[in-house]
């Protein structure tokens, strides 16, 4: 007997497999293709999403430097606006990773972070 399932679960977990399999024309050979090619992909957009916060992180000290939200308040402290807009194009390029981020989208979320 399994000790994580159930017996009568275990058999509803492969009477369900066994059926996606045969539904769509499905072999372990495709199934295991799927599964690599998501996570080829699940890797591609990972490093997307390094290289974008890295390209944010470079750019948010530069936007509006002169504007108060955007200014140091201290040494080693920043302007509030910076964490704001970190946040929305972080946000932004993790929920769109074929799009990312590019410098000049630093310019939009403004318009939502300053007051």
């Amino acid at each position: 007997m399994n000790e994580v399932l159930p017996v009568a679960l275990e058999r509803t977990a492969q009477d369900t497999l066994q059926a996606w399999l045969e539904s769509e024309d499905r072999t372990p050979e495709k199934a295991h293709d799927e599964a690599v090619a998501e996570e080829d992909e699940a890797t591609r957009n990972f490093e997307a999403q390094v290289q974008a916060m890295d390209d944010i992180e470079k750019d948010v000290g530069r936007t509006f430097p002169e504007h108060s939200d955007f200014t140091q308040k201290k040494e080693l402290s920043e302007g509030a606006g910076v964490t704001k807009l970190r946040n929305v194009l972080g946000a932004y390029a993790m929920r769109n990773p074929k799009v990312g981020y590019c410098q000049v989208t630093d310019n939009f979320p403004i318009l939502l972070t300053v007051k």
